[in-house]
């Protein structure tokens, strides 16, 4: 704070983060997963205030975080679509040479090739609807706006001020 060099604006945005710092309480219960935000200070609305914001920030956050991985998997999960389909598509083009070029099959070792292509075009197929089953999914995840954060207990001014009043003051001395 004696720094010259600093302006006074620079100097009084030190004061507040110090000051806010030193009067925000963040307490975890492990066995309930509960969190709990004390804001501590002389005014009480300005407590309330950022109680109030503390929580919409992370809030904003879940919901940025959810809709940010939803939109990778959807991403990634198109890319991958567009190979099954090009590989199902060469599959099926397999198929359909095979057999044309092979109008009777009699031997076992055409049936078993018929047999193997019919089999990848199947399992193909099944990533193929699996996969678009998954991208609807992801759009889903992408776009929801539900928050996995509850709010318990909405801010509240507390009506006891903190620190002592006189009477307590006295009784303590």
């Amino acid at each position: 704070m004696d720094n010259n060099q600093l302006s006074n604006d620079e100097k009084k945005l030190f004061f507040s983060i110090r000051t806010l710092r030193n009067s925000l309480q963040f307490s975890e219960d492990k066995d309930s997963l509960l969190n709990t935000v004390t804001v501590l200070s002389d005014d009480s609305y300005l407590s309330y205030q950022i109680t109030s914001e503390v929580y919409d920030s992370i809030v904003r956050y879940s919901y940025e975080i959810t809709n940010q991985k939803g939109k990778e998997k959807r991403k990634f999960i198109n890319s991958r679509l567009v190979e099954v389909e090009s590989e199902l598509k060469d599959l099926e083009n397999q198929l359909l040479k095979f057999l044309e070029s092979n109008k009777n099959l009699n031997s076992p070792n055409l049936l078993l090739q018929k047999s193997r292509l019919e089999k990848d075009i199947n399992l193909y197929t099944q990533l193929y609807f699996t996969l678009s089953d998954q991208r609807e999914l992801a759009i889903i995840d992408e776009k929801d706006n539900t928050s996995s954060i509850f709010l318990l207990n909405p801010p509240e001014i507390s009506a006891k001020e903190v620190g002592l009043n006189l009477f307590e003051g006295i009784f303590i001395i």
